[in-house]
């Protein structure tokens, strides 16, 4: 079984960006942000295109 790779600092850097704007309150899956971001994430040329096949890469739905 494959894993999700490691956050580059980039993710983390737009995952933190967007917990800031939100007061620093939780963020759930199903928040629109979430979502969006997580789709942003996916469509990144990261991690060779390899992770975005798998289900579990930055996940938008749970």
């Amino acid at each position: 079984m494959s894993r999700s790779p490691t956050w580059s600092r980039d993710e983390l850097l737009l995952a933190c960006a967007l917990v800031v704007k939100n007061g620093w309150r939780e963020l759930r899956v199903g928040d629109q942000a979430v979502q969006e971001l997580s789709d942003l994430l996916r469509s990144l040329p990261l991690h060779n295109g390899v992770a975005r096949r798998l289900p579990e890469y930055r996940p938008s739905e749970a």
